[in-house]
């Protein structure tokens, strides 16, 4: 699979997947009073929204960015979006809220939830250990390798180095599958770092093994998978793999590495055997579907899966903060835990931050990724849940 292919790959099937919507939907309809049913996993309503651009103006002025999207989520309504900026130093493009983002391992509660399915199936369990979740694997294991859990990989405390040589499994060529099989042969005949379910430790390497569970119990490309798991049933038609838009082009932004005033725009990825781990784009509103699955899910109006799966998926271990692509603190505004993330590729950069007793969610990009990028967004971050809470605070 080439690099274009990877890019594109989730994009596919929108005809076929909207033509069985529409059959389904015709089918047994006519002559009967209509129901009304709860909106389906993926609705984002979008209705006069206020604009964040005069939020986001001064941050961005402040960091010398590029540019900054953002948009507040509240239920299933976009309530605030905005963007400001340039898609591409040096060239006059606008940002737009609608422009395609890189959400980085904020990929990682996507194949988090991929695995989920699995255990509600009872395909896998959160307590399997990989040998069992691994089979083909098990003869190359380390013995604690070999005893690490789907949960522990999960929760980042499974003692895996955080990054490999990822460029060396990518020069290979070979199908993504395979380098990610090869990937975790070489990874878990060492023995873990820490000991597994004692110390917390970020490893993309971990969601990359997470991956290839997926990809090995459903016969089928996680790349295929996610697709068909998530960004088909969300109708987040903007998502897809790889840098967003297309090579030499500016029709979307550019990514850009180095600090101010030295910013270069570039337009790369991660290598595509990451992908389970942070290869993921799309708009931020359909970036917002996802998360509106997850806070929904939180509040007991599940789809996709149980809310008893959502709640355990959003469990981090004993004495740990971090579960299933999240992590979860206590801060004031949120009356309760707030889950939140970070992702980058090294040229972007963002955040999301989801409150479930406050139903509301706040997502933050920008198109560079170094330098004081991961400030300016959690000055976003700020900015926008004052933003969001000042006006509810000035009506009790």
């Amino acid at each position: 699979m080439s690099r274009q292919d990877h890019r594109n790959f989730a994009r596919i099937g929108w005809i076929g997947a909207l033509a069985a919507t529409l059959l389904a939907s015709s089918a047994g309809g006519i002559g009967r009073t209509a129901t009304p049913v709860p909106a389906p996993p993926g609705t984002i309503i979008v209705a006069k929204p206020g604009d964040l651009g005069p939020v986001l103006a001064p941050i961005q002025e402040k960091y010398k960015l590029p540019g900054m999207i953002a948009a507040i989520l509240e239920g299933e309504h976009i309530t605030a979006i905005g963007a400001v900026g340039v898609r591409k130093i040096g060239a006059p493009d606008p940002m737009t809220p609608h422009d395609v983002i890189h959400i980085g391992s904020c990929t990682k509660a996507m194949t988090a939830t991929m695995i989920a399915r699995l255990v509600e199936e009872k395909k896998l369990g959160w307590d399997t250990p990989l040998a069992q979740a691994l089979p083909r694997l098990a003869p190359f294991m380390n013995a604690d390798a070999a005893k690490i859990t789907v949960a522990q990989l999960l929760n980042h405390t499974a003692g895996l180095s955080g990054n490999v040589a990822w460029a060396d499994y990518d020069r290979t060529h070979k199908p993504l599958p395979e380098q990610r099989f090869n990937l975790a042969k070489d990874v878990l005949s060492k023995p873990p770092a820490t000991p597994p379910g004692q110390t917390y430790l970020y490893s993309n390497a971990g969601y990359v093994v997470l991956g290839l569970i997926v990809e090995q119990i459903r016969a089928v490309p996680w790349e295929t998978l996610i697709r068909d798991e998530l960004f088909v049933p969300l109708g987040m038609r903007s998502a897809g793999l790889g840098a967003p838009g297309t090579p030499g082009m500016i029709d979307q932004p550019w990514g850009h590495t180095g600090s101010p005033p030295n910013l270069k725009p570039v337009h790369f990825d991660n290598p595509p055997c990451l992908g389970p781990a942070g290869c993921v784009h799309c708009t931020i509103e359909d970036w917002a579907r996802f998360v509106s699955l997850h806070m929904q899910g939180l509040q007991g109006q599940a789809h996709l899966i149980s809310a008893e799966t959502f709640a355990a998926l959003h469990t981090p271990a004993p004495g740990q903060g971090y579960a299933g692509g999240w992590f979860g603190s206590n801060p004031g505004w949120a009356d309760g835990i707030a889950y939140n993330h970070a992702g980058s590729n090294t040229s972007w950069y963002c955040t999301v931050w989801m409150a479930p007793k406050k139903n509301f969610a706040v997502l933050v990009v920008t198109n560079s990724g170094q330098g004081d990028a991961g400030k300016a967004c959690d000055d976003a971050n700020t900015a926008l849940v004052d933003y969001h809470l000042k006006p509810k605070a000035a009506g009790k």
